[in-house]
């Protein structure tokens, strides 16, 4: 009697390892068009781990090299200065001159932070130069826009504000922002052509557009194999993404919506630590996981194995992170 009841124990065990490895390798969120997205962003504005551990920044963070010991939140804030300083303050002092030392004779900056997810760049930036700029910040997620639009009025913060938009058709006059900054959010784009004639049609003469994303590793002379393409795939499908550019072709496409001064750069190795340390920091304090719920524990578990994933490529070199400015011509 003992042997069948643990032959049944044994099935029951091998169905549900077989059960959340099938359901692991099955990606469950591809992009079907912008409602897919928003969807997306909507689960995950409440989802409680967001919020308790990465503090309302859904983007990586910044470890230089050779990488630094820091909080896993207060990385995510050194990748936004980090931005600034290589975004604005080298190829346009006078602009950051203009940020860092506010004029009342002089308007204010305006900033339009794409992709804006719950608020937390936007409010930063916001934050760092309360007289000299105003930052708006748009998402497709009508959750993340109330999300973030509560955070702002409850931290007092006045030179911010936030808008439900899709990004391949804003509804802003052309030339009205003089930074327009994209972190993270050029993957979800369907047609990256018209995303960039988009950006391209609202900055100002002499405006900046400055963007981190992550590509694919550069196939022009050596083509992804078939074990490549599946991760990629894997990584697109699951967190509804569209496509990875390479490095070069995303340089070529700011040039060919006629941005000058265009500069690239690979930060793979400075934000590397991201993808574990997003993992590791739910296993140090547990306080931020929910296990009571079925449904919580699954999309956890879900999230843990992508982000572990995304590590993958990123250290096998399969995907890189993608640095890019370029300025608007005067």
């Amino acid at each position: 009697m003992m042997e069948i009841f643990f032959v049944f124990l044994g099935g029951v065990l091998l169905a549900v390892i077989f059960f959340i490895i099938f359901g692991l390798w099955k990606p469950s969120r591809r992009y079907d068009g912008p409602a897919s997205v928003s969807s997306v962003y909507d689960a995950w504005t409440t989802d409680q781990k967001m919020n308790f551990y990465w503090g309302n920044h859904l983007h990586a963070g910044f470890y230089g090299h050779p990488h630094e010991r820091k909080d896993f939140i207060r990385a995510k804030f050194d990748m936004i200065d980090e931005m600034v300083s290589w975004g604005i303050a080298q190829p346009d002092p006078a602009l950051f001159k203009r940020l860092e030392n506010p004029h009342a004779d002089k308007p204010r900056v305006k900033i339009l932070d794409v992709g804006c997810g719950v608020g937390g760049t936007a409010l930063h930036l916001a934050q760092r130069w309360p007289k000299s700029a105003h930052v708006t910040g748009i998402t497709i997620s009508n959750a993340q826009a109330r999300y973030a639009t509560a955070l702002a009025r409850s931290r007092g913060q006045h030179n911010v504000a936030f808008v439900e938009c899709d990004a391949m058709d804003q509804a802003f006059e052309s030339k009205s922002f003089d930074i327009i900054w994209t972190l993270e959010s050029e993957m979800h784009m369907p047609n990256k052509e018209r995303f960039l004639h988009e950006i391209v049609r609202m900055l100002k003469p002499g405006g900046w557009l400055v963007m981190a994303t992550w590509n694919v590793r550069d196939t022009r002379s050596v083509p992804l194999t078939a074990s490549e393409k599946e991760h990629v795939q894997y990584l697109l499908d699951e967190w509804c993404h569209t496509k990875f550019d390479g490095i070069h072709e995303s340089v070529k496409l700011f040039e060919r919506h006629g941005l000058r001064e265009v500069v690239s750069d690979d930060w793979t190795t400075a934000t590397l630590p991201s993808w574990r340390e997003a993992v590791l920091v739910a296993l140090r304090d547990m306080r931020g996981l929910n296990w009571a719920d079925l449904k919580v524990w699954w999309s956890n578990t879900r999230d843990a194995y992508t982000i572990l994933r995304f590590d993958s490529a990123f250290r096998k070199g399969l995907c890189k992170y993608g640095m890019f400015r370029g300025r608007n011509p005067e």
